[in-house]
């Protein structure tokens, strides 16, 4: 899974919306958007702004997801 997808699957996972997302991480919603649509790559900071919002870790994220899938 792409970094995006990580992001997308967890945040509807917690039933959020990007812009809801984005609010919570204190990014804008098209900075948001992007990762989600796998436009960029988030950085490490916007990660875990992103992490942090969704009451998860990096890892968290990465491990949840990934097990869902399965």
């Amino acid at each position: 899974m792409t970094t995006g997808e990580l992001i997308r699957a967890a945040r509807q996972a917690k039933g959020l919306t990007a812009r809801r997302l984005s609010l919570d991480a204190h990014l804008s919603e098209s900075y948001v958007g992007k990762p989600d649509k796998d436009q960029v790559e988030p950085s490490l900071k916007a990660f875990a702004n992103i992490a942090n919002a969704l009451h998860m870790n990096q890892t968290e994220i990465c491990f949840v997801v990934t097990n869902a899938v399965r």
